[in-house]
Parts: C-alpha cells; sequence; structure tokens
C-alpha cells in the first residue's frame, strides 16, 4: 500500500509522524478483533478478519517491529489516545449553506418517508426523513438532521446525503463526495455493485447500503409500525461485498 492508502485506512492526516501510524495500526488491530469476536454472522466475521490481515500486512510493510526498538523514549500520546478525546467533526465546505428553517423540524407530523434498516441477523432500526437534507454517517453533521450509524465501521464520518424536495415530493441520495471528500466504501442502491457517482432519485421500497448497512425506503403513509413489518415480512435485498481488501 501506498503512505496516502495507509492514512486513508486508518483515517490519520498526512502529517502523522511513523509512531502515531504504528499505534493507531495497534488500536485498529484491537478494534477489529473485538468486532470479529461479536460478529453477529460469518459473513461479517470474515470482512472483519480480511482488515485484521490488512493491518498486520501493513505492519509488516512497516517493519514496525524492528524500527521501535522497546528501549526507546516514548513520544507525546497521540490526541486521539488521550482520555477526554473528542473528535472534531470534519470541516464543512465553504459553500455549504445553512438549510431552510424546515430541516429543524421534527414534529412527527412532518415526518415525509422513513428509512428502515433490513440487515440479515441486525435488529430493526427506524430512521425519520424530513424535507432538506438528511445526512448518513459516523458523526452528528453540524447543518442537519443526521442518520448515525456508529455501529457500523464501514460507514465515513460523513458517507451521504439524502434529500427531500417538497411539490412534488422527490427523494434523492448522493455520496458525501458532492461535498468534495467521498465517502471510503460508497453507497450502493438494491444490490447494484456499483456505487453510485451521482444523485440518484430513490423509490418507495428502494433498498440504500451504507457500508454493512441495508435500509429500506418507506413513504410515511401508513403507522410506523405497519411500515416495519412490511420490512420484516420482505424478502433481504443481496448485501454488496465492500472491496476492503
Amino acid at each position: 500500500m501506498t503512505q496516502k492508502e495507509i492514512l486513508e485506512f486508518l483515517e490519520l492526516p498526512e502529517s502523522a509522524k511513523e509512531r502515531d501510524i504504528i499505534s493507531r495500526l495497534d488500536e485498529k488491530l484491537h478494534y477489529f478483533q473485538r468486532l470479529v469476536d461479536n460478529a453477529p454472522n460469518e459473513f461479517l466475521k470474515k470482512l472483519h478478519a480480511g482488515n485484521i490481515q490488512k493491518i498486520k500486512d501493513i505492519q509488516k510493510q512497516m517493519g514496525s517491529t524492528a524500527n521501535v526498538s522497546p528501549s526507546a523514549a516514548p513520544g507525546p500520546i497521540p490526541a486521539y489516545q488521550q482520555p477526554n478525546y473528542n473528535p472534531a467533526p470534519p470541516p464543512t465546505p465553504s459553500y455549504f449553506q445553512p438549510q431552510p428553517a424546515v430541516n429543524q423540524v421534527q414534529h412527527p407530523s412532518s415526518i415525509l418517508a422513513w428509512l428502515v434498516t433490513h440487515t440479515e441477523n441486525m435488529p430493526t432500526q427506524t430512521f425519520p426523513l424530513y424535507g432538506g437534507r438528511t445526512f448518513i454517517g459516523r458523526h452528528q453533521q453540524p447543518n442537519g438532521n443526521t442518520i448515525i450509524l456508529d455501529q457500523d465501521a464501514y460507514v465515513s464520518r460523513l458517507h451521504g446525503v439524502i434529500d427531500i424536495q417538497l411539490q412534488p415530493t422527490k427523494i434523492t441520495i448522493a455520496d458525501a463526495s458532492i461535498f468534495g471528500k467521498a465517502s471510503k466504501n460508497g453507497i450502493f442502491i438494491n444490490g447494484n455493485e456499483h456505487r453510485i457517482q451521482s444523485i440518484i432519485p430513490l423509490q418507495q421500497g428502494d433498498t440504500v447500503q451504507v457500508g454493512m448497512t441495508k435500509m429500506m425506503v418507506k413513504i410515511n403513509n401508513t403507522p410506523l409500525n405497519q411500515i416495519v413489518q412490511q420490512v420484516e415480512e420482505s424478502e433481504y435485498m443481496k448485501t454488496v461485498v465492500i472491496d476492503i481488501f
């Protein structure tokens, strides 16, 4: 792997030092080992195990064991290892303007649609969609509603955005690339193995795969319990295997 690919995989800045990289590799190794130990199915276990092997390959490539002497004086503890570390959200592009007030209205009557998770061996979750933008990622975004998927290791900090326009109602989805930096693992619609490259319209019943999480689009025209029942009784959409190796 190139230095740039290693830093992107570890989510480190280009200014990261070798000691920072080695520390993050160790941190990631333990993290993915916990995911393997708690994986709900063999498919996810295999994906997490692949990341473990990737980390070991990077360690071998860097010669981390040989390059760091046990007697060497320890350097400063990286910020992400500090007890009170609270990572800041990614910077907001200058052209990203605040959304209309409708984006801030979260009264149940203003819910226009739902995203309902429908992933094998995973519990069902429901996420409301309002007029305007709704972000998808691992962290809350400052400029609107956010669907937080912090239990999915393959979801980026800012992964994508759903937009609902009114009169007539139109639902679209786009990768985070429209804000500058693409998501690492992409967004897939209805099992199509090609990640989306532009703004894509969504229809009732479409399945969106973000990371390893699959979510079905449901218009808010029936009670939520009925919507959830419809999703749970439907067949699972094919899971797109993410190229992480």
